[in-house]
């Protein structure tokens, strides 16, 4: 599978986007998909398991274990990603927190739109969780 590699630095919150906060379940990076495990807490997404695969937004800042995380589920902001182009679709990776093409996905994947790119450095963030394995 063929992940979109982000640097960190260069992923930005929107401007105007609800910033969300919850406590990271572990050490979390800016630039990765999470979901909820509980009311408090939220880890790395992956497209291997249902409820891992029910990505709640992508993390905008770091955090180390019980440390608040900040992550968004909307509005289009920099992404730090220059092998995107306009209309790419990410989809969440089976590797945690990543994003990668459908078309990367493997069977029984679980597939998660997270959003879509506009040109090389930014992403308009619509999240769909579909519940539907790739055949």
């Amino acid at each position: 599978m063929a992940d979109w590699t982000i640097t960190p630095q260069l992923v930005r919150a929107p401007v105007g986007a609800p910033q969300l906060v919850k406590l990271a379940a572990q050490n979390i990076g800016p630039g990765n998909a999470v979901w909820e495990i509980n009311a408090n807490y939220v880890e790395l997404a992956n497209a291997t398991n249902i409820n891992a695969a029910r990505v709640v937004g992508v993390t905008v800042s770091q955090a180390f274990t019980d440390q608040p995380i900040v992550y968004i589920a909307s509005g289009t902001g920099a992404f730090g990603n220059t092998a995107l182009g306009n209309g790419h679709v990410l989809v969440l990776s089976n590797v945690a927190g990543k994003f990668c093409n459908h078309a990367d996905l493997a069977t029984n994947h679980y597939v998660t739109k997270v959003g879509w790119a506009n040109n090389t450095s930014t992403v308009t963030w619509g999240i769909e969780v579909t519940g539907l394995q790739r055949p």
